[in-house]
């Protein structure tokens, strides 16, 4: 990010989001951690992986946007971490519209679950596309 893209006052709040959501992530990390020392599943395992890539992304983003971190003219962390999150929203979006094929929603609050997730997880893959494309 540069500096005359985003408000500092802006960028530092998105930032101080971002290391709460870290926190968060980095407690769900431990639970689940703590879960699977009792009891391993592969379900689990991936789960763990997710939550600790994602608790050290919002890490990294949060030290960028608050300034901790000074990354001029490059993105905050590699462009191959941006192209694996893509392809996890991208099939996450497919395992949705998947689900709502072969159970489609019996309540609204069913639905409203699936669209959401669904419109999400298309809006975060379209994001890191656009944080691929930014620095060729």
């Amino acid at each position: 990010m540069t500096t005359d893209e985003v408000p500092k006052g802006l960028a530092s709040f998105v930032g101080h989001v971002c290391g709460v959501i870290a926190v968060g992530m980095t407690v769900l990390s431990l639970f689940v951690i703590n879960g699977l020392v009792h009891r391993f599943t592969w379900a689990g395992f991936v789960f763990a992986l997710i939550c600790i890539g994602l608790g050290v992304l919002m890490f990294r983003w949060a030290g960028v946007l608050t300034g901790y971190w000074h990354t001029p003219d490059r993105l905050a962390v590699p462009k191959n971490v941006y192209v694996v999150l893509g392809a996890v929203f991208t099939t996450f979006s497919a395992l949705v519209v998947g689900f709502a094929f072969l159970q489609p929603p019996k309540t609204l609050d069913e639905g409203l679950v699936l669209v959401f997730g669904l419109f999400s997880s298309i809006g975060l893959t379209y994001m890191c596309y656009l944080a691929t494309e930014r620095f060729k």
